[in-house]
């Protein structure tokens, strides 16, 4: 345990001395930031993971079924697999998008200037829609306030009390599409010109990304809205603003460790106490790596699925069946079961807990291990990291204001989903669908001046 701890260690030194030479000129990139996205979920875990599991004399007790199996069986073997993995993908995204990247710089012409702009009043129109949206899903679930109303919306998301039905499930598909939009009116209101009710605004679209996130019952939502807008400050400024991600990260990591236990106790009770007890009687080991293995939860399913699941290659089938199941197929009469072969997220979900169970998925390392055995991380990267230099150099012909960079922001989040599960089940989904429709009603491509960054405080 030690050993692959210290290997990630290494990893993550190496990462970011990598980092920071590389950008030392031009600043960060999306590279940048989506190895950030992959080291957060994947490196860092592993590293802290490993290392609290090598002090606990027995196996830790976190009173979840999934994660208490994994670490009851968990060998040093498989966690130094998959750090393996992680460094073979890393090298692999490097060498990938600096030999696209650079081969396009060098043979086309520069780009004519353009800029992305929001009309405003089709942002209002959208985040109208959300606030519409919103208050339908309420309604839904029943209940004479807006507590018991989300009371009945975390036992809605958690399988239980009100029936799910076309509508419902829909409507709360939507709260993570206006939970990310949410970002733009702030980014649009914060960094773009303009003194006179600055700060009002300011307060409006805080309040509309805290409200949109609360709808979401997901302890994920919020901080992911501020990762994203602390990823606009640093493509625009190009400046990491390491004091503020290291305070936030402190800041939001109780959440991650308790915020679970505190909806489901909003949705079941509505009484704190229990949570507020567990919290006393929970050691400071077990806090840490219940925390940590949330925030890694792609890389621990990973493990899960070095140990538990005994499958041929996939050999990219997956990714196929989650494009092709989103056509509404049965509408003409086909039997879709029968067409496509078994999602490997129900085979995981079965496999982990039971067939009953939430959409539990392989993990983006374990999802590599299925598609391709040993060489999976290089094929992954190499894709990756064709991708990301397509999105750096439709970047590098915009105006480098704040909304163009939200815009990005947005499409960078739907790109990195695959780190947090290594299934595309989650990016090809109703939610994402309405977001990039969203994204390209909001926004209008006009021509620009000279290309330069415009520096926001």
């Amino acid at each position: 345990m030690i050993l692959a701890s210290a290997l990630y260690l290494v990893m993550t030194v190496v990462l970011f001395c990598l980092e920071r030479n590389r950008t030392r000129d031009k600043g960060p990139d999306f590279l940048s930031l989506f190895v950030v996205i992959f080291a957060l979920q994947n490196i860092l875990p592993g590293m802290v993971i490993s290392f609290l599991l090598s002090q606990y004399a027995r196996p830790p007790d976190l009173e979840n079924e999934l994660f208490d199996r994994i670490y009851q069986n968990i060998s040093p073997v498989y966690i130094f697999l998959s750090a393996l993995m992680s460094l073979a993908f890393i090298l692999a995204l490097y060498i990938s998008y600096h030999k696209l990247y650079s081969r396009y710089t060098r043979t086309m012409p520069a780009p004519r200037p353009m800029s992305l702009k929001v009309i405003p009043w089709r942002l209002w129109v959208v985040m109208l829609l959300g606030v519409v949206s919103s208050y339908l899903l309420l309604k839904s679930m029943g209940g004479d306030s807006f507590l018991s109303s989300y009371a009945a919306l975390v036992l809605f998301r958690a399988g239980a009390g009100v029936s799910r039905t076309f509508a419902n499930a829909n409507l709360f598909s939507l709260t993570q599409t206006f939970a990310l939009l949410a970002t733009i009116p702030f980014v649009y209101f914060a960094f773009g010109p303009g003194r006179f009710g600055k700060l009002l605004r300011v307060v409006i679209a805080s309040a509309g990304i805290i409200v949109f996130s609360i709808l979401c019952v997901s302890r994920r939502a919020l901080p992911l809205d501020i990762l994203l807008i602390y990823f606009t400050a640093v493509i625009v400024n190009k400046k990491w603003y390491l004091k503020f991600a290291g305070v936030a990260f402190l800041l939001f990591l109780p959440v991650l460790i308790y915020g679970k236990a505190v909806i489901f106790a909003i949705g079941s009770s509505r009484n704190l106490d229990g949570v507020l007890d567990a919290i006393k009687v929970t050691s400071v080991p077990d806090a840490l790596l219940s925390g940590f293995t949330y925030l890694g939860l792609s890389l621990v399913s990973s493990w899960a699925t070095f140990m538990f699941l005994d499958l041929p290659f996939r050999y990219g089938v997956d990714h196929i069946v989650s494009i092709l199941s989103r056509i509404p197929l049965g509408s003409f009469g086909f039997d879709k079961e029968a067409l496509f072969p078994e999602r490997i997220v129900r085979i995981s979900t079965r496999t982990f807990v039971d067939s009953n169970a939430q959409d539990i998925p392989p993990g983006l390392v374990g999802q590599m291990w299925l598609d391709f055995g040993i060489v999976g991380p290089v094929i992954w990267g190499l894709l990756f990291g064709a991708a990301l230099s397509f999105l750096q150099i439709r970047f590098d012909g915009k105006q480098k204001t704040p909304q163009a960079v939200a815009f990005f922001m947005i499409c960078l989040y739907v790109l990195s989903l695959p780190i947090n599960t290594g299934s595309f089940d989650f990016v090809f989904s109703v939610d994402n669908f309405f977001l990039i429709l969203f994204l390209m009603f909001v926004y209008k491509r006009v021509k620009s001046g000279p290309l330069h960054p415009i520096i926001v405080s």
